[in-house]
């Protein structure tokens, strides 16, 4: 197992998440680790709809909450799964938007990068067939709405997840075992 690791530096993020220890388990390590994640997942899916020429079709972004809302998901069973205790509201409310705004915030620099360098045939592809920005939009205004979307849908999901798991009884929470440490 360790030798497919060294024939694959590009995934030592992913090595980071599967080796981490339970003490080192901490809500902005997952949150920052997940959040790179998640922007992969979206340069992945933003890879395939360029290459299927579907990237005009602005309807298909929608699909981003999908990849988003998966990340959110999966950062809380990941530190449930590793701690073995339920986090509390605030601290999933804080883990939830710091992977979003991580994967946000990456994938808006790299669609600032690619718009702007790797191909700007596709941003003009863009600005010709977006009806009420389209003349201005540039490589920051496609970054920055990218920023702005994932900023929001952040707040929507950190919201509506933690509603799922504030209340789930088979775990238990921080606070009952750090009193039960104690005695």
């Amino acid at each position: 197992m360790r030798i497919a690791w060294k024939c694959f530096p590009s995934f030592s993020i992913v090595q980071i998440i599967f080796t981490m220890k339970t003490k080192e388990i901490s809500v902005e390590k997952v949150g920052i680790l997940a959040g790179a994640l998640e922007c992969l997942a979206f340069i992945a899916y933003f890879m395939l709809m360029k290459y299927l020429n579907l990237v005009d079709i602005a309807e298909l972004r929608w699909l981003n909450l999908l990849i988003q809302l998966g990340g959110i998901i999966l950062a809380l069973r990941y530190y449930h799964r590793k701690t073995q205790v339920r986090i509390d509201y605030l601290n999933g409310m804080a883990l939830c938007f710091l992977t979003s705004i991580v994967g946000a915030f990456l994938f808006s620099i790299f669609i600032f990068v690619f718009f702007s360098t790797i191909d700007p045939l596709l941003l003009q592809l863009l600005k010709d067939n977006t009806p009420m920005m389209g003349k201005y939009l540039t490589p920051f205004s496609a970054a920055i709405t990218v920023l702005t979307e994932g900023t929001v849908s952040a707040l929507v999901f950190s919201y509506v997840v933690m509603q799922y798991y504030k209340d789930d009884p088979n775990t238990v929470k921080e606070d009952d075992t750090i009193n039960s440490d104690r005695m």
